[in-house]
This record gives structure tokens, sequence and C-alpha cells, in this order.
């Protein structure tokens, strides 16, 4: 039977419908409401003992900003913060701060969201890097006291399970509370960094290596903080960067105190660590600050030869990762899926869906679930238009 006139116009006017919606859905589907900010490709981590709130040395704040600028650090972990955060913020123009109590404070180019904990020695937060984009960072300070490389020094300690056991009855309760706080984070995606003063040496630097070429007073020791933090997935990023234990030590403890002067009988060490999670971020270059770039042990000396140019008895170490951004990860979440279009789509995600993160989009993830899964969440407009045209594209003709 052929089809009349009428019926035959009814069914492409049916169809033209039916094609404009489908485009109207596609511009819908496709058209992010907003643009915001890109997100942040990599991240400068530092690391710093201020000693007594920067004034150890007799100092103005300044000094402590002079180390950090020179770090060019996008976070600072800080400890024997003691009052001076705020005002060391009023000196650093952008930076964001938190005070979680006398010893430990954040300060941040980014905004900080403290998590609630009530262990002194261990606090943390989240930072919101851009919108979506967010890493925590725990910021540490262990017991000082007792000391093990000065109770080897003194003979008290002669052998390595000596030396392990002293240092697990020092901090060993306070490192297990401070993993236990950090344990809902690491069973997140986002990355996660650790940092501080630890106050004891590492299994990386207290090898049979180092103890062959007569370091570390000839003693191997497997310390069990560092070890403790590397099991549960830490790892120490200077030394992933500089792996070197013997010709390359890094040692932190001490440029002095107040610099240059030391003790004749001082024992040095690496004890301040920028720790991070693996697969989650990059280290790729980590620096020590400190008095004199000559002494074998700081890469940037600040103001080398100028007595007061350096604040504290501690240098500080600053690391930049690569935060190892996904094509097409645009909820962060580090892998690529329907979440990701629906994110950009809405808006939520940092940066246009280029047509290069769409053929990510489509190789890494099945890309026929792309209409499906946006599908089920039109936007508002598109919805509209769709349930304003069913009657007709249900109706064989359109008067």
């Amino acid at each position: 039977m052929k089809t009349s006139s009428r019926n035959l116009l009814a069914l492409r006017a049916n169809l033209f419908l039916q094609r404009m919606a489908l485009g109207v859905l596609a511009v819908a589907i496709v058209t992010p409401e907003v643009v915001v900010a890109a997100p942040v490709e990599s991240l400068r981590v530092m690391t710093y003992n201020i000693w007594n709130g920067g004034f150890g040395a007799f100092q103005p704040l300044s000094k402590t900003v002079d180390v950090i600028n020179a770090a060019q650090a996008d976070v600072i972990g800080i400890q024997e913060t003691s009052a001076s955060v705020d005002d060391l913020a009023a000196l650093l123009p952008g930076f964001h701060w938190f005070h979680f109590n006398s010893d430990l404070s954040l300060l941040s180019r980014y905004p900080i969201t403290a998590i609630p904990g009530t262990h002194a020695r261990t606090r943390g937060a989240k930072l919101t890097l851009s919108p979506g984009q967010e890493v925590y960072i725990f910021d540490s300070h262990l017991e000082p006291f007792p000391y093990q490389p000065y109770q080897i020094r003194d003979g008290a300690i002669t052998t390595e399970a000596q030396a392990i056991a002293a240092a697990q009855a020092a901090r060993g309760v306070s490192l297990t509370a401070g993993l236990n706080n950090m344990a809902a984070a690491l069973a997140t995606d986002l990355p996660v960094f650790l940092v501080g003063d630890f106050n004891e040496p590492s299994h990386l630097d207290w090898t049979q290596e180092a103890a062959d070429a007569s370091l570390n007073f000839g003693l191997k020791v497997d310390w069990p903080t560092s070890r403790a933090i590397t099991n549960a997935g830490f790892v120490d990023a200077f030394r992933a960067v500089r792996p070197d234990e013997v010709n390359d030590q890094g040692r932190t403890w001490t440029p002095g105190y107040p610099p240059p002067n030391v003790s004749v009988n001082e024992v040095h060490d690496r004890i301040d660590f920028v720790y991070y999670h693996e697969d989650y971020v990059t280290p790729v270059s980590a620096t020590i600050l400190g008095y004199n770039a000559n002494d074998g042990n700081t890469d940037i000396g600040v103001g080398p030869g100028t007595y007061s140019a350096y604040p504290s008895d501690h240098r500080s170490v600053v690391v930049e990762f690569d935060l190892n951004l996904v094509a097409g990860d645009f909820d962060f979440d580090r892998d690529v899926d329907g979440p990701d279009f629906l994110a950009w789509q809405r808006g939520q995600s940092p940066v246009p869906f280029s047509a290069a993160d769409l053929a990510t989009w489509q190789t890494e993830y099945n890309g026929g679930l792309l209409v499906a899964e946006s599908v089920a969440v039109p936007e508002p407009s598109a919805l509209m238009l769709l349930i304003a045209c069913l009657p007709c594209l249900m109706r064989r003709n359109c008067r």
C-alpha cells in the first residue's frame, strides 16, 4: 500500500522531531555548564622544623620565610611551630594555614580542611588543589628522647637489636597511633603525604653498605619507625630520588645550633622526611636547604656566609611531585570511566574534554556506555524537550 502525501509529510515531520530532540540531547551531553580552574600537575611538599617557633636562633620570622621561599614550597608541614604559623602566613601572601597544636601546623597555597584527631604527634588535613582534586597531608613530630644515635655514640647501645628495641620503646606508641589516624586517608584513591621530624634515622641509611663504608658507627640498624612507615605503603621520597646512602647522605640533623656552631661530639643523621603513598604520585626532585651549600649535605644554602641567615637547627627538605594526572580522568579517581564523562559534562571537571581525552576514554573504557550513562541523567533542558516531544514521537501522525 502506498503512503499518502499527508502521512508521508507526517512521517518526515516525526523523523525531523526525533533528530532534533536527539541533536539537542547530544548538545546537552557534550556542552559543559562551566569551565573551572585547570588541575594542579605538580606539588612541592616541604617538611621544616623551624626551632622554637622560628626564634631558636634569635632571628626574625622573615628568616624562616626566606627558607620557605627558597624552597618554592606549595605546602609545608611545620614542627615546633609554637604560635608562629599565623604570623608566618601573614608574611607569605596567598598562603592558607592551620594550627593543629603548639607543635604542628600546616602552611599551604591551597585551601586546608583539617581532619579531626586527638593524637598530638601526628595530625592531618585534606588540601583542595582544584575543584574535585584533593590530596591528604599528615605532619608528624615524634619523641626526641632518648635519641638512639647518641646512645650508640655513648656506648649505651652496642647492637642492632638494642637500637631497635630502644627506638620502639621511645616512639612505637606514637607511631602506631599516627598510622591508625591515617588509615581512612590511605583507604581512598587520593594521594597521601606524610612529612615531619621523626627523631629517628632511616633503615635505608643505616644499611650494611653504609656500615661497611665506616658510616653510622659501623653499625647496620633496621630502624623500626621508617620500617613501619614503608610497610604501610609509604615511600621515602628523598631515597626514591637519591638512593645512594653512602655518597649522598642528606643529613638534616644538624647544621648547628645555631648554625654553624656544632658540638665536637655531635652525631649527624637524616631524621626529617617527606614520605608519599606509592602509586599515586611520583617524586621528581628532592632538595635539602640549610646554612651552607658546601657542607656536603645542603643543596641550597640560604644566605651562605651570613651567620644569621639560617634560623633553624634542622635542615629542611622539599620534594617536587608529579601528580600523575590521567587523560580523561575528570573525577581524579585514577581511572577513566563513565563518571569521568559525566563529571566533565556537568561542569565539574577542570578542563575541556578534548579529542585526545575522548580517544583515551574510548580506548581505556567501553565507549559504548558513553551515551547510555550520559542519557541516564540528561540536563534539565534536554529532558524537558524530550518530554515535550514524547507524545509526537509515540504517534505515527503529528497534527
